[in-house]
Formats: structure tokens, sequence, C-alpha cells
């Protein structure tokens, strides 16, 4: 299942940087708006209705995501708002996350 999940980071994710105070943690991960439950604001895209606000991050379960990290990824930096590992067996498989770009959370 790991295999499968890092050939995936490989293939289509994108790149990240994970900001830890002075430290920069280059790596492949996926960052992509939150589908929408009908609140506003929202956008209508390919993938169907967007919540502009939230962005969800599914990274490498080797490198965790912690709160006080700020992601990097498409010219957008984002505040990690909740950090979650998801686990197969006794690993992490991967870190899910939620975002809020930089000037979202400041206002």
């Amino acid at each position: 299942m790991r295999g499968r999940l890092e050939r995936f980071f490989a293939a289509y994710g994108q790149q990240v940087t994970l900001c830890r105070g002075e430290e920069r943690i280059a790596l492949r991960a996926s960052v992509q708006p939150q589908t929408s439950g009908g609140e506003d604001p929202v956008a209508a895209t390919p993938l169907g209705a967007v919540d502009e606000r939230r962005w969800v991050y599914i990274g490498p379960g080797d490198t965790a995501l912690l709160r006080q990290d700020v992601v990097e990824c498409g010219g957008e930096r984002f505040r990690v708002l909740s950090a979650t590992p998801v686990y197969w067996g006794e690993a992490v498989l991967y870190w899910h996350g939620l975002l809020r770009t930089e000037r979202e959370a400041a206002e």
C-alpha cells in the first residue's frame, strides 16, 4: 500500500515545501481545494463546487505535518488548521491536513 501511495505522489503530487521555523522540507504531496457542502463562498470548477477558504493536504507518511507548519505550494502559502496521521496497521500511511491560505488566516 505504501509503495502505491509513493508512486501516486511521484506521478501526480505537487512540489510542496513545509516550513518549520528556519527548516524547509521539500516533498511531493497533494494540495487541493476542499469540496464544499453548499457553504459560501464557493466557486464552480471542473471538480464541482469548492470552498475557496479551505484546502486539503495529503502528504507522505514519513514526513509529519504539524500545526505550526506553513505549506508552500503553487505560489501560495497556507497555514495548517489541523493535521492527522492516517495509519495502515502500526505505520503512518499518509498525513491528512486542513489548510487555509495565509491571507485568509490573517483576517
